[in-house]
């Protein structure tokens, strides 16, 4: 079914049942040739190698991982959007990016970062490479626009900000909130950003 089928079907069901859907379109693939995959993500991209031993029916030799991803990171750095700007901003190895041991296994293992123009704007991007890669629908019907320092935290009445020495994260939205609730925040990997006055 055309991707813009897709896209006018689901503006008329559920979004619970358009996620349902999605996911199972999305996992209908030929495993026995596919090397790498896209797997769902918001503010990045992520890929993931289908890995010999580590997935179900993973195809790629563990010998062959380093090659694989450094051609998909070449060839993703060759898209730019209509005006030339470059569509991605740089491409990281997941392995680099975090000392998780194990549990990187469990991750992506190249991240993304998407250019500055915002992607709910564009209907396609092109590479000298690969050629263009034309918009067909909208996906999930998420924007595609999310970016890692823009967010809010919006509490009624005066308050002050409160200086973490270091640039604000995604986790310390929770522990904002229980800051500001006065709920216990232990456990939490965040720090409060706000205080409630006296």
């Amino acid at each position: 079914m055309p991707a813009l089928w897709r896209d006018r079907i689901a503006r008329l069901l559920p979004d619970d049942l358009v996620a349902d859907l999605a996911t199972r379109l999305y996992l209908r693939r030929d495993w026995s040739r596919t090397r790498a995959f896209a797997v769902p993500g918001e503010n990045k991209g992520y890929i993931r190698v289908n890995l010999a031993g580590r997935e179900r029916h993973g195809i790629v030799r563990p010998g062959e991982v380093d090659e694989l991803l450094e051609t998909i990171a070449a060839g993703l750095r060759t898209f730019c959007d209509p005006g030339g700007s470059p569509s991605i901003s740089c491409v990281e190895r997941m392995t680099r990016m975090t000392s998780h041991g194990s549990a990187v296994a469990r991750l992506p293992d190249l991240v993304v970062h998407w250019g500055d123009y915002p992607a709910g704007r564009l209907s396609r991007v092109s590479s000298p490479v690969h050629g263009a890669v034309t918009r067909l629908g909208v996906g999930s019907g998420r924007s595609g626009n999310h970016v890692d320092d823009a967010w809010a935290v919006i509490l009624p009445g005066p308050s002050r900000r409160r200086d973490p020495g270091r640039p604000a994260r995604i986790t310390d939205i929770a522990a904002t909130v229980c800051g500001l609730l006065g709920a216990d925040p232990a456990g939490l990997s965040g720090t409060p950003l706000l205080e409630a006055p006296a």
